[in-house]
This record gives C-alpha cells, structure tokens and sequence, in this order.
C-alpha cells in the first residue's frame, strides 16, 4: 500500500475518550504524520488553536461538557483564530441528518468509527488534495457543503441568493510536501 507524504502536515486531535485519542494518534505516526497536538476537551483545543496554526483538526463529536459540533461552530466564527482549517470530525453515528448537521456546522469531512489506517489516510489525503473552497453567506460561513456538480433543471434556486467565496492563504497542498 502507498501513503501519501504526510509528514509535513500539522494536525490537532480532539477526543475527551483517552483510548479513543490514543488509537488515533497510532494510526496518525503509522501513515507519517510526525506534528500531532492532542487534547481531551474542546477548551484546551481552542486555546491551542489561538497560539499556533494547524493543517487539519480531528475532532470527535461526542465529548462533555463541549461537544465537538459546538467546537466547531465556535471556529468558523469571524472572530475566530483558525475559521478556515480544514476539519475532519469522527464519530459512531452516521446517519444521514446526523452528517448534514455536521456538514451544516462547518465540519469539512465525517468519518465513521471505528476508523482504519486505510479510511484515515484516504480522507486526510482529500482534503489536501480537494481542498473545499469556503463560503459565506447570510446563514452559513464553511467549506462549501456541495459534494458534486449536478445537472440542473429549471431555475438555479440559489442564483437570488448572495454567496461570496471566501479567499484564504493557506496552501495545504504545499505543506503536506507534494
């Protein structure tokens, strides 16, 4: 199997289940990843993330006493210090409203645990190589939610509406060493 050289890429891990952030942080040296910062609550995450810049963040959703869809709505704030790191958010339950609230909040990609080396790689290497281009509109400010393009019938529904895609400096490309 050939991995993708992650060994330059930054990731902050967040699970409030100390197994759980310990399997993670396995997989994530197995498939190269040497820059790890991990964390077992949304706080110290979110204080983390005002002192430094990371590539990806993981985040499990169910944590106490913050949740990791509350993190992440706290991140794509404006006045947030990071709104634009891509973020991968794990979690046992994947049914479909669950995803789109995800989706909804923010979330770039979800990955259904128990995750494997394989699944981990392969969702990690998209988003560096699909990075999503983020949008802001009147309700919403995140990767853009759309997976693909369809052939559209009638009247773009969302030709009335303003959306403004958002420019960032970040190239993740670059610093995953490609």
């Amino acid at each position: 199997m050939h991995f993708y050289d992650l060994s330059k890429i930054s990731v902050i891990l967040v699970d409030d289940n100390h197994h759980a952030l310990e399997l993670v942080k396995t997989i994530l040296r197995s498939i190269g990843v040497q820059h790890i910062d991990a964390f077992d609550n949304a706080e110290s995450a979110y204080e983390a993330l005002t002192r430094a810049e990371y590539d990806v963040m993981i985040v499990d959703w169910v944590m106490r006493p913050v949740d990791g869809l509350q993190l992440v709505s706290r991140l794509r704030k404006v006045d947030s210090p990071c709104p634009f790191v891509p973020i991968l958010m794990l979690t046992g339950y994947t049914q479909e409203i669950r995803v789109m609230r995800a989706r909804d909040a923010g979330v770039t990609e979800v990955l259904k645990k128990p995750v494997s080396v394989l699944s981990l790689h392969n969702r990690l290497v998209s988003i560096i190589e699909h990075p999503r281009p983020f949008i802001r509109n009147k309700t919403f400010f995140g990767p853009d939610r759309r997976r693909r393009e369809e052939e559209r019938r009638g009247p773009d529904r969302r030709s009335s509406e303003t959306v403004e895609p958002v420019e960032h400096t970040a190239d993740r490309r670059e610093s995953a060493g490609e």
